[in-house]
């Protein structure tokens, strides 16, 4: 899946891994709770944004339908393992119980409180929701930073063929 930001033209990509994994936890029936991980990128050239690895959800992670708070340790030990492989942090993704996912005011004030937070060490955060379908094509992606959000175009014609930190940091 593709995004593409209308206001610099930048493209950001989820590798095909990444769609899979966020695919597997959507959030299905009314007793389902939100799930999440983060998401780490490769730096490539500055019109490409390509999110090669997402993580899983936690045990230690507590969530309700509604709601998500990623285990801030595990976050630490991600993010210090993934650039120890060369990956770098660059957003979260969690699940909403909607078909067609819209961020939150809760979601936009975890990721002020996070950017504002100096451990962070980024100026933007890419945001990414996984609707209760799980289908890629309706998923929704944010840039947040500079006390601006940017949904982002979804660019539906690189489809796939087959479907055509700190604690302030992790509440989603």
């Amino acid at each position: 899946m593709n995004y593409q930001d209308p206001q610099t033209s930048a493209v950001i990509e989820l590798a095909p891994d990444v769609i899979a994994l966020l695919s597997a936890h959507k959030q299905w029936g009314f007793l389902s709770r939100e799930r999440g991980g983060l998401l780490f990128l490769r730096h490539e050239p500055q019109d490409r944004i390509y999110v090669s690895q997402a993580t899983a959800p936690h045990k230690r992670d507590k969530s309700t339908r509604t709601s998500l708070v990623l285990d801030p340790k595990r976050c630490s030990d991600e993010i210090r393992s993934a650039n120890e492989r060369e990956l770098w942090f660059v957003g979260y993704w969690h699940t909403h119980p909607e078909r067609l996912p819209r961020i939150s005011s809760h979601d936009l004030i975890a990721f002020e409180n996070c950017l504002a937070s100096p451990a962070v060490g980024i100026s933007a955060m890419l945001a990414v929701i996984v609707g209760s379908s799980g289908a890629p094509e309706e998923f929704s992606a944010y840039l947040i930073g500079n006390k601006k959000v940017t949904e982002l175009d979804k660019l539906r014609e690189w489809l796939p063929k087959e479907k055509a930190g700190r604690s302030n940091c992790v509440d989603l």
